[in-house]
């Protein structure tokens, strides 16, 4: 279950590991109560952002089908995984 107000963003690029880029419009960025997850819910699609014990970020969507490596997010989103 989401908690604390949800940051909003315009517009937000996620480069993957794998080269690929995800353009999200209208994204709405919320901590979940689980440690180290947040959701993006955007358009056209959501996304959740799991960090593991590596303090790696991975990026997971079924709709997408994307469990992937993420190369680089924002500052206050690593924060938010920390």
């Amino acid at each position: 279950m989401p908690k604390g107000k949800p940051a909003r963003l315009k517009r937000f690029e996620l480069r993957l590991h794998n080269n690929m880029n995800l353009k999200l419009h209208d994204v709405e960025v919320v901590k979940d109560d689980q440690r180290h997850l947040i959701h993006l819910f955007g358009n056209p699609f959501n996304i959740s952002l799991i960090r593991d014990e590596e303090m790696r970020v991975t990026a997971f969507s079924e709709q997408l089908g994307v469990f992937n490596l993420v190369d680089d997010i924002p500052e206050f989103m690593k924060r938010l995984l920390s």
